[in-house]
């Protein structure tokens, strides 16, 4: 709601904003294990900070790396879903697309 001052200069009130989560705070986090081959470890970099997650084993990782990880298989499972619809509605054989 707009109020006024003694200038009778309209002063607007600001909008709460939810605080973001701190980056930096550690998390819980199991990553998967694909059950095809040898388990490799898990690469993530973040803004030039790396570490290697054993598959299958719980870690405590900073918010930033789980967040990371998150966008990308959001971004993979995108993909995955395009490509389906791609060869769903094509005449040709997938290899050919």
């Amino acid at each position: 709601m707009a109020t006024k001052d003694k200038d009778n200069i309209e002063q607007v009130e600001q909008p709460q904003v939810a605080e973001l989560p701190d980056p930096e705070e550690l998390v819980t986090f199991t990553a998967p294990m694909i059950s095809t081959g040898d388990p490799h470890d898990i690469y993530m970099s973040v803004n030039g900070e790396n570490i290697m997650i054993k598959p299958g084993e719980t870690v405590k990782i900073k918010r930033k790396f789980l967040l990371a990880y998150e966008d990308g298989m959001r971004q993979h499972i995108a993909a995955v879903r395009y490509q389906q619809g791609l060869v769903k509605n094509s005449n040709k054989p997938a290899a050919e697309l």
